[in-house]
């Protein structure tokens, strides 16, 4: 199993995709993110257009906001809920053995 397919499955099991039939979701696991683009974890670019739900209009990966997050929001500033992050997926299983 791809480490994509992995993180798909995980988020699936593990976490809630609002505004969706939650079986038929087939969310792009986001690596990463830069400007207007963000990649899946098979390096594919996808022009952001909806700033993942208008949130991060700044465009991802600006330099000013950069510095004032963490080493994890280096990564991907926010995805919206229809996409996933491997950080998500590792919450959602963490929450659940809980």
């Amino acid at each position: 199993m791809s480490q994509q397919e992995e993180i798909i499955e995980m988020n699936k099991k593990y976490t809630y995709f609002s505004w969706s039939a939650q079986e038929a979701v087939a969310p792009i696991p986001v690596e990463k993110a830069k400007g207007i683009y963000f990649w899946d974890y098979n390096g594919k670019r996808y022009a952001d257009f909806s700033s993942q739900l208008i949130l991060t209009n700044i465009g991802h990966g600006d330099e000013r906001v950069n510095r004032a997050i963490t080493e994890q929001m280096e990564q991907v500033h926010y995805v919206q809920p229809g996409n996933i992050t491997k950080a998500r997926g590792e919450l959602g299983k963490l929450l659940a053995e809980v």
